[in-house]
């Protein structure tokens, strides 16, 4: 049999259900929007991803809505956690950033954005479900009414936003107290628009290992460090001062660390994991960084 190179094929996704499937669909869309520039050759990738997750959630909210526009009380339980975790993970990231000096204007920014936001904790996460809801909405209408967003934004917290406003418009639908679509006139059938996102999902990866490869196996670039003390590599001596140049053209041409280094698999990482230039790390050495 002659086997296919498409990113169905050679991309293994772990076994998505509609709920995990919308989950990891928010928290990649968490991740993306918080990247200021998105390379041009993921961005159709990402928009196909973008569009069938939102099929997806169009579609499970249709089905939300046939079975009366309340979620059965282990989706609440669900959807409130999830929540919780939102408010919670977005208070924590104000507050270390409030720990810090406050000879930072950093830090005076974060504690200004928590008291408007927390003034008296997050003890409302205990309140009844549609009490606790009440609550977060008006935290959620402040953080645009008061710009408060991109003061969240300044301090690299974007992503807390974007999943704090995701996880409280599940909730409000779970609980049935934000619009739903009207009921459908036959059954709501999930099956095709999962596979539809699966297979968008599996496309931008199989892009992200593409560019990893190329990336390793084209490198032309070097670095170049300046001795700081007398040292010796393997047979070599070499005197403070000196200038000394790594190729990592070469360097990922190791066949310890890349087996069948001249052959251009993508799918090598599949099973491996590296940083964003291929390169072993350098560490701290007499070389230094400078």
């Amino acid at each position: 049999m002659t086997r296919e190179f498409s990113a169905d094929s050679l991309v293994m996704l772990p076994k998505l259900n509609v709920d995990s499937g919308l989950a990891l669909w928010q928290a990649l869309r968490a991740g993306f929007m918080a990247e200021k520039k998105l390379p041009k050759f993921l961005q159709p990738a990402w928009q196909n991803v973008e569009d069938a997750g939102a099929e997806l959630s169009r579609l499970a909210q249709q089905r939300l809505a046939d079975n009366g526009g309340k979620a059965p009380p282990a989706e609440k339980r669900k959807a409130d956690g999830q929540v919780d975790n939102a408010v919670g993970a977005l208070a924590q990231f104000l507050d270390a950033w409030a720990r810090l000096p406050d000879t930072l204007p950093e830090t005076q920014l974060a504690a200004a954005v928590r008291q408007a936001l927390f003034p008296d904790g997050t003890g409302f996460l205990k309140l009844p479900f549609e009490q606790e809801w009440a609550q977060i909405d008006r935290r959620v209408a402040l953080l645009k009414s008061e710009g408060l967003d991109k003061q969240i934004a300044k301090l690299g917290g974007t992503a807390f936003v974007v999943h704090l406003e995701e996880a409280h418009r599940a909730y409000g639908k779970a609980l049935g107290l934000t619009a739903v679509p009207a009921a459908s006139s036959g059954p709501v059938v999930l099956g095709d628009p999962l596979a539809m996102f699966s297979s968008a999902l599996r496309t931008l990866v199989q892009l992200y290992r593409a560019m990893n490869e190329t990336m390793r196996r084209f490198s032309t670039g070097g670095i170049w460090r300046k001795a700081m003390q007398d040292l010796e590599l393997g047979d070599h001596r070499v005197p403070v001062g000196s200038l000394v140049g790594a190729s990592m053209g070469l360097v990922n041409l190791d066949p310890g660390r890349y087996p069948d280094p001249h052959a251009y698999r993508p799918d090598r990482y599949e099973t491996m994991s590296t940083d964003a230039y291929q390169s072993p790390p350098v560490g701290s050495t007499p070389l230094q960084f400078g």
